[in-house]
This record gives C-alpha cells, structure tokens and sequence, in this order.
C-alpha cells in the first residue's frame, strides 16, 4: 500500500519548503576515493560520469543520541502506522533520503525472524557450531529478501516521479519489482535469461502484472543491455547497483542487531551473488558503529556456489599476489599485515587495533587499495542456486571494501555441499531456497577449517523462501537432481551434468490401498 499523507508526513513535506528535513543531508557519492565526486539526491545514477565507479548514497548529519533511538525503533513496533509497521521503514532515520514520506510504497516488508537452534539441534550440529541463528529473509511479502531494498527504490522513483520502472532478474528480484511496482501505480518491465530462471518466480511476476521479457543471453549481458534502453528511454532501473535499493538492505542488519538487543554476533554468514547484499551489510555496520548503535564490528563472510565464483577468486588471488607468507586464501589482507601470530576466529576488528586502525574510509576502492586487485568475471556462470548465478556482480568493489574492512572472509561451496545444506535447513522446519543454503555449506566449510570457532555466535542469513524453487526439492528428495553443465545442457537441475546424490532424502512411498500393508510400513 501507498503511504497516506498522515500529519507525521506533512509536517515532513512542510520542513522539506522550510529547508529543515532529513534529505537535505542526504546526497549522492563516488565510491571511488580517488574520485570523490558528489551529485545531488534527485540526479538518476548507478555509476559516477566522471569515473566510472559505483554511487552511494551518502550523508552529512547522523543522529547523535543512539539510546533515545534505540528505545523509538523498539515502541514502533506496537504502532499499526504504516510506515512503523515496516521493518525497513521504521529505521527511516538511519537512511533519511526521502523529504516526504507519502512516496513510501509498504507490503509490511521486513518484520523477519532470528530463528535460533542449539547444539542439540541437528543443524548446528551439521553446521559443526554450538548453536546457530538464522535471519530468515524468506518470510518477506514475496518471499526474498529483495522486498528491503525494492520499497525505497520504488520510493525513489515516485519521488522522482518515474512511471517506469525495470530490472534483470534470475528471479527474486523480478518478483518483488513486480509487488512493489504494482502497490504503486508503476509498470514494471522484467528482462531475465531465458530458460534459466525458477518458474515459482517467473509466477510472482507474471501474477504480479509485470511485462516481462525473456532474452536469450546471461544475466550479465542481458545487464548491459537493459543499461541503454533505461537511459535511451527514461526508465528506472532497480537493479542492485542502483544505491537506494542498497539502503533498504541495510536494515536487514539494523532490524537483525534490533533484535538481539544490539548486541552484534561474530559472524554474519550470508549468500554472495550480485553482492548487493555483502555491500548493504557492512554499510550498515559501519554506520551503526558511527552512530554508536554498536561498538563492535561482526565478520562477514561470503559464500559463492563454485561455478560461479568471481568474487571467491578474486579475493583468493588478492591474498597471494605480491606475498612471499602461505596465508589461508580465506583470511584478509589486513589479518595477515606485520603479524605472524595466530588469530583467534572469534575476535573482531574492533579487538584488534592493527586490523582496523579507526574508522575506515567508506569510499576507499580496491584500485586505490592495491595495484594488483583485477577482477575477472565468470563468462558462463552455473549453478541450480538460480539467485546466485552471476559471473560479473557489479557491488564487487563495494563487497571487496565491505569483507575487508570488517575483517571478513570469502568461501566456496560445491552443488553436492548446496543441495545437502538445504535438506539440513529444511529438517530443522524453516527450509530455503538453493543460494541461502550456500550459507550453512559455507558455515560448515569454515568451522572445519578452523576460521570460524565451534563456539562462535554465528547469524547465518537465509535470503529467500522454500517455495521459491520446489523442482529442485523434488528432484533433490527423489534422487534426480542433477549438476549444470556448461556444454548447453540442461542448467535446471534436471540432466545434463553429473548426479547430486541425495544423501538426507525423503522419498515418497506408493503404497496400495490397503491399510493393513500401510500399517506394517508404520510399526
């Protein structure tokens, strides 16, 4: 629904005539330090015109009483008010870039749970951990965790007075552009691969009244393309370079310390695809810690499926360029500068003076970081976790700054490690999609190396829901699930490739009508 004008508003729309409102501090930046240009929050960029490199939005004025805040996002939650009732917008001072709030278009978006599991449990035994906490994206309105960042880009384009918007999606993304557009008056126009996209997605947006389009190329290329006939034809783009959809995933993290009191765990294990979401993450971190919301800083660690890895490689390759140490592949350069001490892998930056140094320079790049940072992209990405299959993540300069400054890591995970994560998640009751189980594969990967300690506090981010991609389930639970190929076989799962064994299946059984025959298979 569309936010009404309610007085809380028009006092807002009457500071903004004033020139006292919140978005007078907001503008948009350069990420590239280097560069460092600054345009105005009503300018339409994804990348800097004069250098190329990403946009963020950025802000002059940040509140200055972190408690008083604290306890006004916490007495939201008992207000029917719209915009209070929206886990994204009810942390609207930490992302003030609107001057009028009726632009708000909410599905009641955010409100996820921390579902929390003991070593009791079978999936924190499986994640090798004492206990593990999952932030479950799914239970969003169109089930993923795009609905955070797709109300304040739709906001944005109201506020700019677009009628148009567009975005390339392997599917989460199509779906929530396709909610939020329609709630909004908007027409929404959706490219994706042909032929590589879940069908239980393609659905969302086909209900959803979007003009949707399949071209016959990747998701990166099917980017560029999209690229000019947004600018040739005025058209919105809500993909996620776009910066606004970024500060609405940033308060998947603030709603996630909300609700731990504040209190940050050591780790933050999450999906690494177009790496929107690592980006948002340590953003908002970062700017907790500012505000002083939190004094410590949690870990990230991002987790690729392995046929589509760039950021995995490029992080890999970062550490070993130019070094004469044998560092592990998934530490950070930082970890391992002057120092040939084991750390402890349940320490933070904020523990280790020589890793974190004060406040990092949000902007800083990874060109004015290290000469020898090159990114290759994936040119034919695989993997049956269609959210992640993306060989060319444009945040990549953002994540790579993100992972670092917050000490972070970066892992790989195999088909096999996805599918057997997944059944492990759905075991516990809750159940995901492929790509957030990339989480609990990686988790389990890094506790049996010794990067993350058994006994570390651990929120893994589950990004979208279990019926976001049902084939695959089936074919997992009976056996017929499938690894891509990359000679044009099937990418689906279904052929093609060599078997996923379904080692935790629960096939169906065809039983005659007989309740005797039945009752036996029940003793």
């Amino acid at each position: 629904m569309r936010v009404p004008a309610s007085p809380t508003q028009a006092q807002v729309a009457q500071a903004a005539l004033s020139g006292d409102n919140p978005a007078q501090a907001a503008h948009l930046r350069c990420f590239n330090r280097a560069c460092n240009a600054v345009f105005s929050i009503a300018d339409v960029l994804y990348n800097c015109p004069t250098c190329g490199g990403l946009i963020e939005v950025a802000y002059t004025d940040w509140p200055s009483q972190s408690e008083s805040l604290k306890r006004t996002f916490r007495e939201r939650r008992m207000s029917n008010e719209p915009l209070n009732s929206s886990g994204v917008w009810r942390f609207r001072e930490l992302f003030p870039f609107l001057d009028n709030y009726s632009h708000v278009t909410t599905l009641r978006e955010g409100n996820t749970p921390i579902l929390d599991f003991p070593g009791s449990s079978g999936v924190a035994e499986y994640a090798g951990l004492d206990s593990i906490a999952f932030k479950h994206q799914g239970f969003n309105p169109t089930g993923s965790f795009k609905d955070n960042g797709m109300t304040c880009g739709v906001a944005q384009a109201r506020a700019l007075r677009m009628r148009r918007v567009a975005c390339v999606s392997t599917g989460n993304t199509s779906a929530s552009m396709a909610a939020y557009a329609a709630a909004a008056g908007l027409e929404a126009l959706i490219f994706l691969p042909h032929g590589n996209i879940s069908f239980g997605k393609l659905a969302q947006a086909l209900e959803y009244g979007a003009r949707t389009f399949q071209v016959e190329a990747n998701f990166d290329q099917i980017l560029a393309l999209v690229r000019v006939l947004a600018a040739r034809l005025g058209i919105y783009l809500l993909n996620s370079m776009n910066p606004f959809r970024i500060e609405g995933q940033k308060t998947i993290v603030f709603e996630m310390l909300d609700q731990r009191d504040w209190n940050p765990p050591d780790w933050i294990v999450l999906p690494g695809g177009n790496l929107g979401n690592t980006s948002a993450f340590g953003k908002a971190l970062r700017e907790a810690r500012e505000i002083g919301l939190i004094s410590k800083m949690p870990r990230l660690a991002v987790i690729q499926a392995e046929g589509a890895a760039p950021f995995y490689d490029l992080f890999t390759s970062e550490l070993w360029a130019g070094s004469s140490d044998q560092p592990d592949p998934r530490a950070t350069p930082e970890l391992w500068a002057g120092s040939s001490d084991q750390r402890d892998p349940r320490a933070t930056p904020s523990s280790r003076s020589n890793v974190w140094g004060g406040s990092p320079d949000p902007r800083a790049t990874p060109s004015s970081r290290s000469s020898e940072v090159k990114f290759h992209p994936v040119k034919n990405p695989e993997t049956l976790a269609t959210a992640i299959r993306i060989g060319d993540p444009v945040s990549w300069p953002k994540a790579l700054y993100e992972v670092r400054s917050s000490n972070g890591v970066v892992e790989k995970v195999s088909e096999q490690e996805i599918a057997d994560a997944k059944a492990q998640i759905g075991r516990c009751g809750i159940g995901c999609e492929p790509a957030s189980a990339a989480t609990l594969a990686g988790i389990r990967k890094l506790t049996a190396s010794g990067v993350i300690h058994p006994a570390a506090d651990v929120v893994a981010v589950l990004t979208g829901n279990l019926l976001k991609d049902p084939d695959y389930i089936y074919r997992y639970h009976t056996g017929k699930l499938s690894n891509p190929t990359r000679q044009g076989g099937d990418s689906d799962g279904a052929a093609g490739g060599a078997p996923i064994e379904s080692r935790y299946g629960n096939q169906p059984l065809v039983v005659p009508n007989d309740p005797d025959r039945i009752a036996d298979l029940l003793r």
